[in-house]
């Protein structure tokens, strides 16, 4: 019973520990731009940290430097929560008719990009094939 007990604190301080090293931006984080996403795994890389969180269905990977500062974050999203101004664009360009499979949304401080896995033809070519879109907010979508 006593190894238990023991291995029980033990894991607590570890634990603990482990918290103590996150540095307090990351953490600051997540509690004002991402509330309510818990953070699944928190890594210290040679470059800085880099946390995977999820929240209901929504998974992601945020980036920051050594000082815990944040430098970019990507969301993967399923095809039917893209926003409706991003469905929008893409079914009245060159790409209507194109199903979405897969998105992703990559912020950094200075910018906000959708990028935009689409399968079908396209208008231009008729040819069935896969292509990638970046989208910004307002629907307003390029290839590359």
């Amino acid at each position: 019973m006593k190894k238990i007990s023991f291995l029980a604190v033990l894991l607590a301080c570890l634990a603990t520990t482990a918290i103590a090293q996150i540095p307090d931006n990351v953490q600051t984080y997540f509690k004002y731009q991402k509330p309510g996403v818990r953070m699944e795994m928190v890594k210290h890389s040679d470059n800085g940290y880099v946390a995977s969180f999820s929240k209901e269905g929504e998974n992601g990977t945020a980036y920051f430097d050594g000082d815990g500062i944040w430098l970019k974050t990507e969301v993967y999203i399923k095809g039917k929560n893209v926003p409706d101004a991003i469905k929008d664009g893409i079914e009245n360009g060159k790409y209507s008719g194109c199903t979405i499979e897969e998105a992703k949304l990559t912020e950094t401080p200075t910018s906000k990009v959708y990028t935009v896995s689409v399968y079908g033809d396209d208008n231009v070519t008729g040819i069935n094939q896969y292509h990638d879109l970046y989208c910004t907010s307002s629907g307003n979508c390029w290839d590359k």
